[in-house]
């Protein structure tokens, strides 16, 4: 946890988490077809992980 907190001591610590979320993530390989693809699949993930969090139990 120490080298969490070194590595982003100059930024605020919700973007620090949402920038470790987000690199987790993007080490998910994408199967979908590139042509059709219209979001990168770790931005989709750190949304729907967010609206989890935040309760979210629709999409309106």
């Amino acid at each position: 946890m120490d080298g969490l907190v070194l590595r982003f001591s100059g930024e605020e610590v919700p973007r620090a988490r949402l920038a470790l979320l987000l690199e987790h993530f993007s080490a998910l390989s994408d199967d979908r077809e590139p042509q059709r693809i219209m979001y990168r699949l770790d931005e989709v993930l750190l949304l729907v992980t967010c609206a989890t969090i935040c309760s979210c139990d629709d999409f309106d």
